[in-house]
């Protein structure tokens, strides 16, 4: 490891760490070294993430939902703990380093349930059962996902102050080391001042048309225009289309909402050669949410797909995903192929990712903060980064990007953050348990 790693490593010893710095600075790398250091020295390491794409960038990475057996609708800690499997209360009781990454997308009331499920498989009272755990991520991105809640960021939530957390900031990027302009116009959007040269480079990678290499990964705001750039793609493959319903049904009289966010698309129109990403975890296929695979054969009566992932060949067939209310009654159901198209993905997708190429749409004035951020750090070099887009709209939209005010505070007030390449030692202060 290196000296920024090593350090980080020292911190672990005695204190719960969240890695953070911007897009590029090597928190995954270092998540990755921290890993080996500590498996060298016989620890049970498990690294998770809050999607099922940034767990991919982990050998053995898992969501931390399947990691710690959390329900995706129930938050009521009696009964998680009813429900624990056998195979889930071995993980808790064996951890020694849980990594949780991309945290800027994980609630606080989650971070708190993973807290008390360790202290119940440990049987130990100490903080997360005593097992040292180590975030990673970046608040200037993507914020969690409340439905109907007010929107709270892990830091702001009640349990972060308890969780006794040091922030370590990375500062040197090395995704687009070779590409000072474009790195400086990354740091603008980041912290939402936008120079005049900032918006000239941004101009300056703008094109009307679409006139780009299919292969390249196209990004977008919503899921409407996602979902009708696929739709496009798809119309172009040389095989009859397959029009896939997945059943819904709800128990007790409960009323569902028409826009419920089911894993399993209400609907999917697939063909044999098309591109798509599971959905839904899989652990019987070895699958997770993320996964992009292609289809090679599709039944005829619609209840087997087959699929190639890298090297392998699977066969999927209907999965259950099931709601339940706090007291662990069944209020719905949805059954079918946890499959959607990916051509396009929506900027939720693909945090955590790093691609050669990216192709991002600009269309709309309405978007989370930090959504083009997280965009426009995926790619690598600024040559390869293109913004379909009218010129003139792109002003407007640059001239409406906003950041969320808690976030820079936080970089900026956080009298336990620790900037790598700035500070030269560590403070003893930082290293004892309060």
């Amino acid at each position: 490891m290196n000296t920024q790693q090593k350090r980080v490593g020292e911190l672990l010893v005695k204190r719960n760490v969240f890695l953070t710095g911007p897009a590029g600075t090597g928190k995954t790398y270092t998540v990755k070294e921290i890993e080996k250091e500590f498996k060298q020295n016989k620890k049970q390491v498990y690294i998770t993430a809050t999607t099922g794409i940034a767990s991919r960038n982990y050998e053995n990475g898992m969501t931390l939902h399947s990691f710690a057996g959390l329900p995706t609708t129930n938050t009521d800690i009696k009964i998680i703990l009813n429900k624990l499997s056998p195979i889930v209360l071995d993980r808790l009781k064996s951890v020694d380093l849980l990594i949780i990454d991309e945290v800027s997308m994980l609630k606080g009331e989650t971070l708190e349930i993973v807290h008390l499920l360790l202290q119940h498989a440990k049987s130990n009272q100490d903080l997360f059962g005593g097992v040292r755990v180590l975030l990673a991520g970046d608040f200037f991105q993507l914020p969690p996902i409340y439905k109907n809640e007010q929107m709270k960021l892990l830091f702001e939530h009640p349990f972060w102050k308890s969780a006794q957390f040091v922030t370590v900031q990375l500062t040197e990027n090395y995704r687009q080391q070779n590409d000072n302009e474009f790195q400086q116009c990354l740091t603008d959007i980041r912290e939402g001042d936008i120079s005049r040269k900032t918006l000239n480079y941004l101009e300056s990678r703008a094109q009307e048309e679409d006139t780009l290499k299919k292969n390249y990964l196209r990004v977008f705001f919503t899921n409407k225009e996602t979902e009708g750039y696929n739709f496009r793609r798809i119309q172009e493959i040389n095989h009859p289309p397959v029009y896939l319903t997945s059943q819904i049904k709800t128990f007790n009289k409960y009323e569902l909402p028409p826009d419920w966010p089911f894993q399993i698309p209400a609907y999917v129109t697939l063909k044999i050669g098309a591109r798509v990403m599971i959905s839904k975890n899989l652990p019987d296929k070895d699958l997770v949410n993320g996964h992009i695979v292609k289809i090679r054969e599709i039944s005829s009566d619609n209840k087997i797909i087959v699929v190639s992932f890298q090297k392998r060949i699977i066969e999927l067939s209907h999965v259950t995903e099931i709601i339940f209310d706090n007291k662990q009654q069944k209020l719905a159901e949805c059954v079918g192929f946890p499959l959607i198209l990916a051509y396009g993905l929506t900027v939720h997708r693909v945090q955590g990712l790093t691609l050669k190429h990216v192709v991002i749409y600009i269309n709309s004035l309405q978007f989370t903060p930090h959504l083009f951020y997280v965009a426009l750090s995926r790619v690598t070099e600024g040559k390869n980064l293109f913004l379909i887009t009218k010129k003139l709209f792109l002003k407007q939209f640059i001239n409406e990007i906003r950041i969320i005010k808690s976030v820079y505070h936080f970089y900026t007030n956080n009298e336990n953050l620790i900037d790598m390449n700035r500070d030269k030692k560590l403070d003893a202060d930082l290293l004892t348990i309060v």
